[in-house]
């Protein structure tokens, strides 16, 4: 069934997250959304570099979806102390309502609300996310953006030394 094969090299996160991005800003700049990063020189970790770059095409995407015109996009890669690293992705308003948040994982679930009425309602692809963060052996979680969009944190363990 839905079993994502994986391929896991040591490869520098920091450089995907930049790369698909560059892919979306044309995109971004026509919506006048403005986009911040906060990355790294380098972010070498085991990854599978298709599946984090299907993962972080889905966040822009939604970003892309559900964030209004002349708003912004912030994308942040640092190191805990614990050595994870944790990738967040935040966009301003309209967010998602207090009783979405939870089902955003929901494979099946859509955002009825004004902030999709101009796409259909497409579900958030976050369900395939969440596996393949797990996958790394990270975590992720949505909740209210600081900016007033939705906030992703997605933590992956940084390679042992």
């Amino acid at each position: 069934g839905g079993n994502l094969r994986y391929q896991f090299r040591q490869e520098d996160l920091s450089s995907l997250i930049e790369d698909v991005l560059d892919s979306y800003r044309g995109a971004f700049a026509q919506r006048e959304i403005t986009c911040r990063t906060t990355l790294p020189d380098q972010a070498l970790l085991q990854q599978d570099p298709v599946r984090l770059r299907q993962l972080l095409d889905n966040l822009f995407q939604n970003s892309l979806k559900y964030t209004a015109d002349g708003g912004e996009l912030a994308v942040s890669l640092t190191r805990q102390k614990d050595d994870t690293w944790l990738l967040t992705v935040d966009d301003s308003a309209p967010g998602v309502p207090d009783d979405a948040l939870p089902k955003l994982f929901d494979h099946l679930y859509r955002v009825e609300s004004s902030r999709n009425r101009r796409t259909g309602g497409a579900g958030l692809g976050l369900a395939i996310c969440q596996r393949i963060v797990e996958a790394h052996g990270g975590t992720l979680h949505a909740q209210h953006s600081p900016l007033g969009g939705v906030h992703i944190q997605i933590s992956l363990p940084g390679d042992a030394p």
